[in-house]
């Protein structure tokens, strides 16, 4: 996945790019930081993109990880990590649900593991999740909406991200310097 330097609407993007064995990686060396699952095509990832940078850069954010759950199969083709077609995807996608600690009644066809609605943000700190969000908004001018309905969401999705970085933020941590 190439996410754009320049996203539309962010001045300045702090996110960087992660693939499957980095998040796992970030679980297994114990290390910290907020990650964003979705896909750069997904209409209800775009529409918090603008709010979650510029929240993460009021709070001294350096950087939000982006994981696409799609990649390119060893056919060439493209595939979702979400789809479970072959046993190492399921495999894969099986302990990143679990390590996430990800639950939902909607399951992935022909499994019994939770499916993954887009966007997922979740904090690491020290190789342990400290929040999940899952915000499906729609996005009308700079306001985010639940799909079907009229009230503006911003102040409330601001508010689980600000609470989400706060549970997850290593800066004050006395232990680690």
């Amino acid at each position: 996945m190439d996410f754009p330097k320049k996203f539309k609407g962010l001045s300045k993007n702090i996110f960087k790019e992660i693939d499957y064995k980095g998040v796992m990686d970030m679980f297994a060396d114990l290390k910290s930081g907020i990650v964003i699952m979705g896909n750069i095509k997904d209409k209800y990832t775009c529409a918090i993109l603008e709010i979650l940078n510029k929240t993460a850069i009021k709070r001294n954010v350096d950087t939000i990880y982006f994981y696409d759950g799609s990649y390119e199969n060893k056919l060439g083709s493209k595939e979702d990590v979400r789809s479970c077609l072959t046993l190492e995807s399921k495999m894969d996608y099986y302990s990143l649900v679990e390590k996430i600690g990800f639950k939902s009644d909607t399951l992935v066809k022909d499994t019994l593991i939770p499916k993954i609605e887009y966007p997922l943000i979740f904090g690491i700190k020290y190789g342990a999740i400290t929040g999940i969000l899952n915000p499906r908004y729609a996005k009308w001018m700079h306001q985010v909406f639940i799909p079907g309905e009229k009230e503006d969401m911003t102040i409330d999705l601001v508010s689980e991200l600000i609470d989400l970085i706060q549970k997850t933020d290593v800066s004050d941590d006395h232990l680690i310097k």
